[in-house]
C-alpha cells in the first residue's frame, strides 16, 4: 500500500494519505509531509536526535488532521527540526498524543524540495473505506 499521493489543485498541493488505522494516518502523513517538503541525504553523523512529546487537539478527525500537518510544518520551520522517528501513544477523534524523535536541520544533509506554507481546511476529509483510513488535504505553497 502507498502511503501518499498527489491529486490535482489548481494552485496548491493536494495530497491523499493513508493508513490502516488513525493511527497509521497520521503517521503516514507525518512522515508524508516531512517527504514532500525535504530530501534528506543517507550516511554521515547528522547530530543528534531529541525527542519532543506532540499533544495536538481538534473538534473532529478534521479537524485534528489539519491541527496535526499545522503543528508538524510548525516544528520544522519555527523549531527548525526534521522528524526521524514517530511514536504515537493515544488517538482518538478530538486528541493525538505522541513522541516525536527529531534532528536540528543541517542544510548538509537536509534540502527542501517544496516549501509547505500551512495545510488547508479547502477539501479536507478524514474518512474510514473499508480496512483504508483515508485523509485528503490541500497544502498552501
Amino acid at each position: 500500500m502507498k502511503n501518499y499521493e498527489f491529486f490535482d489543485h489548481t494552485a496548491d498541493l493536494g495530497v491523499i494519505f493513508y493508513g490502516k488505522d488513525p493511527s497509521d494516518l497520521f503517521q503516514n502523513a507525518a512522515f508524508g509531509l516531512f517527504d514532500i517538503m525535504l530530501e534528506i541525504k543517507e550516511g554521515g553523523e547528522r547530530g543528534e536526535t531529541n525527542a519532543y512529546k506532540i499533544t495536538v487537539e481538534g473538534d473532529d478527525w478534521e479537524d485534528l488532521f489539519v491541527n496535526w500537518l499545522g503543528e508538524l510544518i510548525y516544528s520544522f520551520y519555527g523549531r527548525h527540526i526534521v522528524l526521524r522517528r514517530l511514536w504515537i501513544e493515544k488517538i482518538d477523534k478530538r486528541s493525538i498524543e505522541g513522541i516525536m524523535y527529531c534532528e536540528a536541520f543541517n542544510p548538509r544533509y537536509h534540502r527542501i524540495k517544496k516549501e509547505i506554507k500551512a495545510a488547508t481546511y479547502h477539501q479536507v476529509e478524514v474518512r474510514r473505506e473499508g480496512d483504508l483510513w483515508i485523509g485528503k488535504v490541500v497544502f498552501d505553497i
